[in-house]
């Protein structure tokens, strides 16, 4: 009697349903995850910005902006370009020659941020005290045209997370 090491194909063609099947339950779960992973970290990103422009405007004693930008600031309100944090001693919410850049962030491809305003300009900036100049308002994180998150900034300058209520637009 000859002994045999091998698999017939029918073996291998259930074993490859089962896996087809195993992977087909897993990939859309494996996706959304990494989606929610991409929208938390460019939350806390924002987040961080904020926290950081409110607390550098309090210990250098001199205003503090926020605004979209890759190397100077836009006139848009949807931020997709990037973040730029910078001194701005003006108050005139514009990188100007010899202020300083504090720090500068990317926001993901797909993603961008929505500043809707108290007084509906396009950055937030914020005084020697730590408050907003009365530049309120909410920035919505949006995934392509879905709205996933908001941070709604008070007049004192504190930030806070929530999900998008039923009026956040993306457009």
């Amino acid at each position: 009697m000859k002994n045999t090491h091998g698999h017939t194909l029918i073996e291998l063609l259930v074993c490859m349903a089962v896996l087809i099947c195993l992977a087909s339950i897993g990939v859309p779960r494996l996706i959304q995850t990494h989606q929610q992973m991409i929208q938390r970290t460019t939350t806390n990103n924002m987040l961080g910005a904020l926290h950081y422009a409110r607390s550098q405007a309090v210990f250098s004693r001199t205003s503090t902006s926020l605004c979209n930008g890759e190397l100077s600031c836009s006139s848009s309100t949807t931020w997709q370009n990037g973040l730029l944090v910078f001194s701005d001693p003006n108050a005139n919410g514009q990188l100007d020659a010899g202020e300083v850049l504090l720090q500068k962030l990317a926001i993901p491809e797909d993603y961008s941020w929505r500043w809707s305003s108290f007084r509906s300009r396009t950055r937030i900036s914020f005084a020697n005290d730590g408050t907003t100049l009365a530049l309120n308002g909410t920035f919505t994180l949006c995934h392509k045209t879905t709205p996933t998150r908001q941070i709604v900034v008070s007049v004192t300058g504190r930030p806070r997370v929530q999900p998008p209520t039923p009026q956040a637009r993306c457009s």
